[in-house]
């Protein structure tokens, strides 16, 4: 025996899920719309990072070696906090025949600089050793 499709059949029940799933979600809402005690009191005692330096980006050659295309860095505070630790970096990064890198020269006119805030973004040093400063041809 076939029963008839009946369109109507169990909507009663469709309903009542329906209106039980609305107030489910208002009660749901309601919870997100009040801020959790919890993360302001996280807020209130983290600081806020307002003075971020930016990054400065430096290309560095090598002392004397004009067939070298350099080497790219980022120089921000936190990774290099004084220009020795910036050095030691280098010294890896350019393989210099020369040993370690000890000091960095301006490319023009061979200024030595002494402190890591002295390099300028966007610009080109010489990286040197224990050597006199050749000048790039």
């Amino acid at each position: 025996m076939m029963t008839e499709y009946n369109p109507q059949h169990g909507h009663r029940d469709y309903q009542q899920h329906d209106q039980r799933e609305q107030q489910h979600d208002h009660r749901d809402q309601r919870q997100y719309d009040q801020p959790d005690p919890r993360e302001q009191q996280q807020q209130q005692q983290q600081p806020r990072l307002t003075g971020l330096e930016r990054g400065r980006s430096i290309k560095l050659m090598r002392n004397g070696d004009s067939f070298f295309s350099g080497r790219s860095f980022v120089i921000n505070q936190r990774k290099y906090p004084m220009l020795e630790v910036f050095l030691d970096d280098a010294s890896q990064a350019l393989k210099a025949n020369f040993g370690a890198v000890r000091c960095i020269y301006t490319p023009r006119n061979g200024t030595r600089l002494h402190d890591i805030s002295e390099l300028e973004d966007h610009r080109t040093y010489v990286a040197g050793g224990g050597e006199k400063f050749k000048r790039l041809q």
